[in-house]
């Protein structure tokens, strides 16, 4: 079937297949074929009466699954709608998800569906024939699942080198969508920047001065803890928090040591070089340091540490909110009356700001069915109801009548009554929390019949309940209606994905370009101390072009050459294989 030509410029997080045990996957296509007579399933109609099998799931994402996990009305409406019980037995989540699955390989105990998001454990599956064609059921029991992610399928196919569909995406069309999300843009003190006279932040050299003049304004916090502009982890020994704004604000993202891509042009660049986002970044927290903004316990301190001084409210700064500790939820808890965090873009070259991710084609989390499963229709009959819009819906809500109602035709959220203390527990007691957004195949926001997928979203009036005082000054000062709005009213592509970088292999470990790899990695770690804690320009200026000299001498731009053909060569494939 014809792939539709929607990969423009995308951002996701998805692997490309790694070495798995056994052959090849080229011409794995009409082996792997159940054991069961599906001579039958184009004769059946998909609403045929349903009995109740159970059928166990591994679910990679599991973490830490209570016993009672049945006990709630979600899994109840699973079983009334596709006549399946799920049995988690199989996967948990009290150990690696790597090492129960490849222990059930091991052991050729197999549960009876799989959703696995790790390339490595996919690829044995396909490569030994542990898993089956899905296509005989498709027309019959899959509709939803054709309806939803055809296009998904089709590239899925593409990603893994069959010819027959074998797995089923998760997460199809999902977007990081958050009213305040603000993960990959600044995140700072709105009310300081209003006291101070609301100044211009154009400049990195603004965000250094309003940072200056925020530890004037508020030099401790209410413990009397000093407060720093902002904070950097460099004991983390990563090198990743130096362009991780700086990249995002003129449309890229990083993918690995050797190239960021950038989004508007669709081509790759070095990711260490002399006009980069992490030489900007990196001279940026310089000059925060040269002007006593970076907190000095940068150098040591890892993001657990950074997080905590950050939920204390002693950074005016964040690379993120995660980045300081989520600071508006723990100002919202303490039911402040002014202070609060806001999003902040500086820098960009126009339309094209990385602010959040996509999955077109799904999260890099896949469904398959084992060839010993019990019952495959019915496993089929489950997979399609987290495809469906019903299914979703009730997997990202509860049912009707736990968190909302029909009113006029239409569903509506439960309104929040503030005299009732909120339980903390109530979407696991639904069983919202187990299922979704992990199992469903469907992760679109906009439901085609007219509401958002997930109901409490339809009202954005409801934002407003979970969001800090100035937080929502910084909303009704713009006329934006959450926070994120800001990105959505000032730059007109924000969301985006990688499927098309994310098919290439990984490097072979003997390889060449995994030294240069290794090296060029311990190079920028090394050299993000040294640029950092400059004595003054000059000094900066010096280490920067020794790190170049450095990045010359171990063939660093061999690695950046490497990755802009083989990104050719996946873009070259990808287009003859959709027409």
């Amino acid at each position: 079937m014809k792939l539709k030509k929607c990969i423009a410029v995308l951002m996701c997080s998805v692997l490309f297949m790694m070495t798995g045990c056994g052959e090849n996957t080229e011409g794995v296509q009409n082996d792997n074929q159940t054991s069961q007579n599906v001579d039958s399933t184009e004769s059946k109609e998909a609403d045929v009466t349903k009995e109740m099998v159970t059928l166990t799931i591994f679910n990679h994402n599991a973490s830490n699954m209570p016993s009672n996990i049945l006990d709630n009305p979600v899994m109840n409406k699973i079983a009334e709608e596709t006549g399946v019980i799920l049995d988690w037995s199989p996967f948990m989540g009290n150990n690696t998800a790597d090492e129960a699955a490849s222990m059930l390989i091991a052991s050729n105990e197999l549960p009876d569906i799989w959703l696995v998001n790790s390339p490595s454990i996919n690829q044995t599956l396909l490569n030994n024939k542990l898993i089956i064609s899905i296509d005989p059921y498709l027309d019959s029991f899959g509709k939803d699942i054709q309806e939803v992610a055809q296009d998904a399928l089709d590239f899925t196919r593409f990603k893994f080198n069959t010819q027959e569909n074998y797995f089923i995406p998760a997460q199809v069309g999902g977007i990081n969508w958050y009213p305040s999300g603000y993960d990959n843009t600044f995140s700072y003190r709105y009310d300081l920047w209003e006291d101070m006279g609301k100044p211009e932040l154009e400049t990195y050299d603004d965000v250094i001065n309003y940072c200056v003049e925020a530890m004037k304004l508020e030099p401790e916090n209410e413990a009397g803890q000093k407060n720093y502009g902002v904070a950097i982890p460099l004991g983390s020994k990563e090198f990743g928090y130096l362009d991780w704004n700086f990249a995002h604000f003129i449309g890229q993202g990083d993918k690995n040591i050797f190239v960021n891509i950038d989004f508007e042009k669709d081509e790759l660049v070095p990711r260490l070089a002399e006009d980069s986002a992490w030489l900007t970044g990196a001279e940026f927290f310089f000059k925060m340091n040269q002007a006593g903004a970076l907190d000095p316990e940068s150098a040591t301190m890892n993001g657990d540490q950074v997080r905590e001084k950050g939920g204390a409210q002693r950074y005016f700064l964040g690379l993120a909110n995660w980045q300081i500790g989520w600071p508006n939820d723990k100002l919202v808890a303490a039911q402040d009356k002014e202070k609060g965090y806001a999003p902040l873009v500086v820098g960009d070259r126009g339309d094209y700001v990385f602010c959040r991710t996509s999955s077109p084609y799904g999260n890099g989390s896949y469904y398959a069915i084992s060839k010993t499963c019990k019952d495959v229709e019915a496993a089929i009959r489950f997979i399609n109801y987290t495809a469906s819009w019903d299914g979703t819906e009730v997997m990202a809500n509860g049912p009707e009548g736990t968190t909302w109602e029909y009113v006029d035709g239409k569903p509506k959220a439960f309104p929040n009554d503030p005299t009732v203390e909120k339980d903390p527990d109530a979407y696991k007691k639904i069983g919202i929390s187990y299922v979704a957004p992990g199992l469903q195949v469907n992760g679109y926001r906009e439901d085609p019949r007219g509401w958002k997928t997930i109901f409490a979203q339809e009202d954005t009036s409801t934002f407003r309940e979970n969001m800090s005082a100035a937080e929502l000054k910084f909303i009704d000062d713009n006329g934006y209606s959450y926070g994120t709005e800001y990105y959505d009213k000032n730059f007109e592509h924000n969301t985006f994905a990688t499927p098309i970088f994310d098919m290439i292999a990984p490097l072979n470990p003997a390889d060449e370009l995994s030294v240069i790899e290794t090296d060029a990695t311990t190079l920028a770690i090394e050299y993000s101390v040294k640029l950092i804690y400059a004595t003054d320009q000059t000094e900066f200026d010096k280490i920067k072009t020794e790190f170049l000299s450095e990045l010359d001498r171990i063939g660093y731009q061999k690695g950046v050459d490497y990755y802009k053909e083989e990104y050719k060569l996946a873009k070259q494939k990808f287009e003859e294989f959709s027409k």
